[in-house]
């Protein structure tokens, strides 16, 4: 394994989940080098960072280096253990600059594919669309005759057929990442399905290594996460629908995300969610799904009529929301934007009222903010959903319809084998998307 993490490569490496994904290779790689050779950035490790955008890859070392410094002073006592026999490193501050500076040493920029040759890992995170990355992963292979394994950030694309157009011979895995990679918990290991045994061993292996928590996926076009993602996505689009037949299209939006968060108990609610991903990054995906998944629809016409209007959402790369369905301030959603009039209305003007329709939370509600830390919430939780069933008030009905949806689409995901069993449902959901709970398998019998 040392051996392997002698010269990497990141394909897409500027954009926000590249530069993720290459972070955590990069203090690996130098915590390797340390162990191994009691020295970091000698010139035998390399990372190979590959981009077409010039400019990103050249901001690439202020994103990096912070961490690298978060990075070293947590590990400082295993530095210490690996730089033991150097006499010039005494003191903390020395070990930590000796480990940062030596990292980005490390550091290959390039703005063409060659910059890859002679890598054992390669890791992509282009754009989601097939013959992009069939074709970049061609062109890998050419100029790679080193055979290289490939791990594909794709988050929707079944693996088999990026290998069969890519002609692979089943090097490539998927690596699914969560955004942003250097904070989120989960990664997503997909095989395909005439998968080499060896690569998943060591997908699970890297996934250790990077201090993840790994689930493996079947093959299956949006695989566990976004398979139920999308799918919730449309069932809260025909809850809208439903809603805005007897009050307004906003107020129907701003109902279904209140439930899907507070009422559920969520860390944000659906259209923020939405919001979060990129309105136009659910549509492509939800398109994708829909490609291969020829036997089920994934409608997104609310979210096609708002991406025509220019409301894409996403974040800036610094991470902070763009404004969305819904705006934002410091304080969290403030207005959502009205197709008709093509601007944003305060949720002021009628949230009260609105509230009152839903009703009040159920007894033994408490935040997720609350809950999440809490080290009773799994007895906390069960309680409050018992209660939850109990009630009947607008806001009641709408979590348990979403409720029995969601414990449904998790039935659906291990039918269909996306997932194997229920259980890899729940890790997704709680460690991609910080649900507190997962599929309630009591409901399913």
């Amino acid at each position: 394994m040392a051996e392997k993490w002698q010269k990497i490569a990141v394909i897409g490496a500027s954009g926000k989940m590249g530069k993720g994904i290459a972070l955590l290779l990069l203090q690996e790689q130098a915590r390797v080098e340390a162990e191994t050779t009691g020295k970091v950035g000698q010139g035998a490790y390399q990372l190979h960072l590959i981009d077409t955008d010039e400019s990103g890859l050249h901001e690439l070392t202020n994103f990096f280096k912070p961490h690298l410094t978060l990075y070293a002073e947590k590990s400082i006592n295993l530095l210490r253990e690996y730089f033991a026999h150097n006499p010039e490193l005494v003191s903390n501050q020395e070990i930590i600059e000796a480990f940062v500076d030596g990292a980005l040493c490390n550091i290959f920029k390039h703005t063409q594919l060659t910059g890859a040759k002679g890598s054992k890992y390669i890791f992509e995170a282009i754009i989601e669309e097939v013959d992009s990355k069939a074709r970049t992963f061609r062109n890998l292979d050419e100029i790679c005759e080193s055979t290289p394994y490939y791990f594909s950030n794709t988050s929707s694309i079944p693996i088999s057929v990026l290998d069969e157009k890519a002609r692979l011979g089943h090097r490539i895995i998927g690596f699914h990442f969560y955004n942003p990679p250097q904070v989120q918990r989960l990664v997503e290991i997909i095989p395909s399905k005439q998968g080499d045994p060896h690569l998943l061993e060591l997908a699970k292996e890297l996934v250790k290594r990077l201090k993840k928590i790994g689930v493996v996926s079947g093959d299956v076009a949006g695989f566990i996460g976004n398979g139920h993602l999308v799918r919730e996505i449309c069932f809260a689009l025909r809850q809208v629908d439903e809603l805005s037949q007897k009050i307004s299209l906003e107020q129907a939006i701003y109902c279904v995300n209140r439930v899907t968060q507070e009422f559920l108990i969520r860390p944000m609610g659906i259209f923020q969610l939405i919001d979060y991903v990129g309105l136009d990054i659910a549509q492509h995906i939800s398109a994708i799904m829909m490609h291969y998944l020829a036997d089920e629809a994934f409608p997104m016409g609310l979210l096609d009529r708002f991406v025509a209007h220019g409301i894409k959402g996403g974040q800036y790369l610094d991470g902070r929301q763009k404004n969305g369905i819904f705006k934002y301030d410091e304080k969290g959603i403030q207005a959502v934007y009205q197709l008709n009039q093509k601007g944003y209305q305060e949720l002021k003007t009628w949230k009260e009222s609105i509230d009152q329709r839903l009703g009040p939370l159920p007894k033994g509600h408490s935040s997720w903010k609350t809950l999440h830390k809490d080290k009773d919430r799994a007895a906390k939780i069960d309680a409050y959903l018992q209660a939850l069933e109990k009630e009947e008030t607008l806001g009641a009905q709408l979590a348990k319809k979403f409720l029995k949806h969601s414990d449904q689409t998790a039935e659906l995901l291990v039918k269909t084998g996306a997932a194997r069993q229920l259980e890899d449902v729940t890790t997704v959901l709680e460690n991609g998307f910080y649900h507190l709970y997962g599929p309630r398998a009591e409901a399913l019998r």
